[in-house]
């Protein structure tokens, strides 16, 4: 399952937003979009500010579904292999590049081309993941190092999650199993 939660981000960088949600009704989200991914998208701005995407054809904005979540890279190929590795999750598109989880059920993972790493400030939005019960954070670290990703040490205080980078820089959580799944 995907679990979305929204805290307030202090005095995030909204000079560059790297992720966004794209909203639609979730009937006609393909991953052969190519050159059009971007054009068939419509860019609004929650109240908080943040960008998010709505799909061209779904202007009513009742009953929307998350489709996807789009993801600014360097590399979008490269990091496709970081996030596939990280998730096990499928790459089933290579233009623009495209997750999806094993089932083929739920939100997409849309990674496109951004210029430049992000080098500075705090996302205002960022992907937290949720180990499974048998996984421990070390070993993640590891597999996270050994991507080409790495860990931040930043002065947040004391945090039941750890943060990372993924190879161009985005920020996200790793946080343990949750209770419920002890």
């Amino acid at each position: 399952y995907l679990d979305l939660c929204f805290p307030a981000v202090r005095n995030p960088d909204r000079a560059q937003q790297r992720v966004h949600l794209i909203l639609g009704s979730g009937t006609h989200f393909s991953e052969r979009l190519g050159d059009r991914h971007r054009d068939a998208m419509e860019s609004r701005l929650d109240a908080a500010g943040n960008e998010f995407l709505l799909r061209a054809h779904d202007q009513d904005a009742s009953g929307l579904v998350l489709e996807a979540l789009q993801l600014a890279c360097v590399d979008p190929a490269g990091d496709a292999e970081f996030w596939k590795q990280l998730l096990g999750w499928d790459i089933v598109a290579r233009s623009p590049v495209v997750l999806a989880h094993p089932s083929g059920a739920g939100p997409r993972l849309v990674l496109v081309r951004e210029a430049s790493p992000k080098t500075a400030g705090k996302n205002a939005i960022h992907l937290d993941l949720r180990l499974e019960q048998a996984e421990s954070m070390e070993d993640a670290l590891g597999i996270i190092c050994a991507l080409g990703g790495k860990e931040l040490d930043r002065p947040w205080g004391t945090l039941p999650w750890r943060v990372f980078q993924d190879r161009s820089g985005n920020e996200f959580c790793v946080l343990a199993p949750s209770a419920s799944n002890r």
